[in-house]
């Protein structure tokens, strides 16, 4: 037998050799004992074939980057023209999608050259909504009617829009005082605008409800509203600035206007989802499953939050 570096070997009775450990500089090393061989069990081979899955898993992961990468490749060779063509049949939750996969995409997406993109997906949608509003980008009226996040934070499932100032806010957002302030803390909570009543006076406010008299503005845009009105105000010019109140004047009136057309539309939409949910009860009850009932037209917002 070799004999370890930095150990004696002596004789102990016969043909027996016991090492004499000698003190060295360093610590001495752990040696692990040869593997055995292992009987195959029950434990032992499904570990065995948890390590084959999680070995396959990997590779399946490999093998989808693979193809994202060669889907990718391809895409970057089709012209603007034909990235448009396929981007106007999808549904305008999946162009949401598609806009927050790359900052390439979403450039192009956001863009003013791709409003007729939004348009035609909207109107290939499952069901007609209203037209967007001129106070809103498509990109910006397709997230407020088909996702249901809010607006200001990261809580989603919130139902209820607001149509005065096209958010979805859910209660904290609403009622903190960061992001809605109310008419009369108006003047606590801003006191850094000048002509603030002026300002509030040119603007559509939310109510919570019809017999509530309380009126909500949002601070954002009441500050952004003061700055072109003090920019108007500190040019002297009195004329151009009753143009410029006149003008948001008829934008607010606009804005009411249109409130009331949304919300008999998300009233009507209401209806039609309770007879639809009516008859897929039915067809439940006779034994489909829900992928035998599903519309192929839907691709996830409204229908599959259903099924």
């Amino acid at each position: 037998m070799p004999k370890a570096s930095g150990s004696k070997t002596s004789r102990k009775g016969k043909g027996r050799a016991v090492k004499t450990p000698q003190p060295s500089a360093s610590p001495p090393v752990a040696q692990e004992p040869p593997a055995k061989k292992a009987r195959k069990t029950a434990s032992s081979s499904s570990a065995s074939s948890k390590g084959k899955r999680a070995g396959s898993g990997k590779g399946k992961a490999k093998d989808s980057q693979q193809e994202r990468g060669q889907l990718w490749n391809i895409f970057e060779r089709l012209s603007l023209d034909a990235i448009y063509t396929v981007f106007s049949h999808l549904h305008p939750t999946d162009l949401l999608r598609v806009a927050r996969t790359s900052r390439l995409l979403r450039s192009h997406l956001m863009s003013k050259s791709s409003t007729a993109v939004w348009k035609e997906a909207r109107l290939k949608a499952e069901r007609q909504v209203p037209e967007c509003p001129l106070d809103q980008s498509e990109p910006q009226w397709a997230y407020l009617l088909y996702t249901r996040d809010c607006s200001c934070c990261d809580k989603t499932n919130i139902a209820k829009i607001d149509w005065y100032h096209r958010v979805r806010l859910c209660r904290k957002c609403s009622f903190s005082g960061k992001i809605m302030v109310l008419r009369r803390n108006a003047a606590k909570a801003l006191p850094h605008v000048k002509d603030l009543f002026a300002v509030l006076d040119l603007m559509p406010y939310w109510k919570t409800s019809p017999s509530h008299h309380e009126m909500y503005y949002p601070i954002n845009a009441i500050e952004e509203l003061a700055t072109r009105y003090a920019v108007i105000k500190a040019q002297g010019n009195q004329e151009k600035l009753e143009e410029f109140k006149e003008q948001m004047l008829t934008q607010r009136k606009a804005i009411v206007e249109s409130v009331e057309r949304f919300k008999e539309w998300e009233e009507g939409l209401s209806v039609a989802d309770a007879n639809r949910n009516v008859v897929y009860e039915k067809f439940e009850a006779l034994g489909y499953l829900p992928i035998d009932i599903g519309d192929h037209l839907v691709t996830n917002s409204l229908l599959r939050a259903r099924l």
